[in-house]
C-alpha cells in the first residue's frame, strides 16, 4: 500500500504541473483564437481527473498534515497562483470561449483526417463504374457494327476486370467508413465544452485552500507538538481502510487526535460487532510503539474507549491460519496492507 503522505504529496504536484500545462495551452489557444483536437483532449482530461472535489480535499488535507509541512506552504501558494491565472485567462477571453464549437472542432477533425481518402477512392470506384458501363454499351443491342466474337470476348474479359476492381475499391471504402467511424466514437468523448467546468473547480480548488490553510496552520500545528504516536500517515491509511466499517464515520482530523490521546471532543465507536476486529487495530498499531510507550498508549486507549484490558489480550492476534472464505480474511488483507 502507498503511503498515504507520499500519495497526497503526487496528487497535489501532479494538479499543480498539470495546471501548469493547462495555462500554456489556454495562452496557445486564445492568442491564436484557434482550439485543435489535441489542445482539446488535454483540456477535457484535466477536468475529468480533477473534477471530484472530495479527493481533492481530502489529499489537501494530507498534504498539510504529512511530514514535510515546511515545505507545502511554496507548494500550495504556487498551486493558488496558477489556479487563479487559469481563471484570469478565462476571464480575459470570454469572448472566444463563448464562441467556440468544440463539437465542430471534433466533427471537423475527423472529416479533414479521412476526407481525401473517401474522395480518391470514391473517384476511383466512379471511374471503374463509367468504363465497365461504356464497354457494356458497346455489346449490347442496337449494333451500329457487327463485332466479331474475339472482340466480343476481349469486351467482356475487360467488364470483369473493372468489376472486380469497383468491388475491390469499395471494400476499401467500407474499411476505411468503418475506420472513420472508430475514430469519430473515440473523439467525440471530448466534444464537451469545459472551459466554464475548469473555470468552476478552480473557484472551489481556491476556496478549499484558503478555507483548510487557515484553520489547519493554527489548530493542526498545535496537535502536532502534543503528537507523540502516530504520523498522519499512518492515520490516513487506517481512516481510509476502517471508516464506516470497524468505526462509526469521523474525520481524519479527530482521528489523528483520538489516537495521539490529544483531547478532543469527537468520539471513537466500533460499528456495530466490530470489536473483535478494533482489537486487532489497537494491537497492531501498538506494535509500532517503542515498548516504554506501548504499554501506556494501550492502556489509555482501550479506557478511551471503555475496552476491557483481559478481553483485548485474549482476542487482540489475528487467528493464525485463515482461508480465503472466512469473513475476516479481507480484514487481514487490508490490516497487514497498512501495517506491513
Amino acid at each position: 500500500m502507498e503511503n498515504p503522505n507520499k500519495q497526497s504529496q503526487s496528487y497535489i504536484i501532479n494538479l499543480l504541473v498539470r495546471y501548469g500545462s493547462l495555462n500554456a495551452i489556454y495562452n496557445e489557444v486564445f492568442e491564436t483564437e484557434k482550439l485543435t483536437v489535441s489542445q482539446q483532449q488535454i483540456i477535457y482530461n484535466f477536468h475529468q481527473d480533477f473534477k471530484n472535489i472530495e479527493l481533492f480535499e481530502t489529499e489537501l488535507l494530507c498534504f498539510f498534515l504529512s511530514d514535510n509541512q515546511t515545505k507545502n506552504p511554496n507548494i500550495v501558494n504556487l498551486l493558488k497562483s496558477k489556479i487563479q491565472s487559469s481563471i484570469s485567462l478565462y476571464d480575459e477571453n470570454l469572448l472566444f470561449v463563448n464562441k467556440v464549437n468544440v463539437y465542430e472542432v471534433c466533427y471537423y477533425y475527423v472529416e479533414d483526417l479521412y476526407e481525401n481518402r473517401i474522395k480518391l477512392i470514391s473517384d476511383r470506384i466512379w471511374e471503374y463504374g463509367k468504363k465497365r458501363r461504356d464497354l457494356n454499351r458497346e455489346i449490347e443491342p442496337p449494333f451500329w457494327e457487327p463485332l466479331s466474337k474475339e472482340k466480343e470476348a476481349g469486351i467482356r474479359i475487360e467488364i470483369k476486370r473493372y468489376e472486380a476492381l469497383e468491388i475491390k475499391a469499395k471494400e476499401e471504402l467500407n474499411v476505411i467508413y468503418c475506420e472513420s467511424n472508430k475514430k469519430r466514437d473515440e473523439i467525440f468523448k471530448y466534444k464537451e465544452n469545459v472551459f466554464k467546468d475548469i473555470r468552476e473547480l478552480g473557484l472551489r480548488f481556491s476556496s478549499i485552500i484558503n478555507t483548510h490553510h487557515s484553520i489547519l496552520e493554527s489548530d493542526m500545528n498545535d496537535s502536532r507538538q502534543e503528537a507523540s504516536y502516530f504520523d498522519m500517515g499512518l492515520v490516513s491509511a487506517i481512516h481510509k481502510a476502517c471508516n464506516n466499517k470497524q468505526f462509526i464515520n469521523i474525520s481524519e482530523t479527530d482521528l489523528f487526535k483520538i489516537l495521539n490521546l490529544i483531547p478532543t471532543k469527537a468520539k471513537l465507536k466500533e460499528n456495530g460487532r466490530e470489536k473483535g476486529r478494533m482489537y486487532v487495530l489497537i494491537h497492531k498499531m501498538s506494535e509500532r510503539l517503542s515498548e516504554q510507550c506501548k504499554e501506556q498508549w494501550c492502556t489509555d486507549i482501550l479506557a478511551y474507549l471503555g475496552y476491557d484490558k483481559g478481553t483485548y489480550d485474549k482476542k487482540k492476534h489475528l487467528p493464525k491460519k485463515i482461508f480465503t472464505y472466512d469473513a475476516v480474511y479481507e480484514y487481514s488483507q487490508v490490516i497487514n496492507g497498512i501495517f506491513k
